[in-house]
């Protein structure tokens, strides 16, 4: 067993200044793990956008795409449709079925 230095005794403040001796010792070698945890994460997420950016897109722009029709008004005629949309997950089951949906276009409004 450990030996107890000058007696057979250890007092509340030595043993308690002993602890967190160590406590400071181990300290900063846990807080470099976490960051190279942290590293390493973010490192396997940069290789994955990485793949996903050197795919080539199979949506070929048209060498000459076709104007879009002149506008009567703010937004007449410009809105998003959705007809008859349905989405699962997987092979599971449908978890939308027949969605229709009608987005307006907005005026003054611009994508970037």
């Amino acid at each position: 067993m450990g030996r107890v230095p000058c007696g057979d005794t250890l007092e509340l403040g030595a043993y308690a200044g002993a602890v967190l001796y160590l406590r400071n010792l181990y300290d900063k070698p846990l807080r470099l793990g976490g960051v190279l945890g942290v590293y390493q994460a973010a490192a396997a997420s940069l290789g994955k956008l990485a793949v996903l950016l050197a795919i080539k897109p199979t949506v070929v722009e048209p060498a000459r795409p076709l104007p879009l029709p002149a506008l009567c008004g703010h937004s007449a005629g410009r809105q998003l449709r959705y007809e008859d949309v349905s989405f699962a997950y997987g092979n599971g089951p449908e978890v939308l079925r027949g969605l229709m949906l009608d987005i307006p276009a907005r005026p003054g409004r611009r994508s970037r």
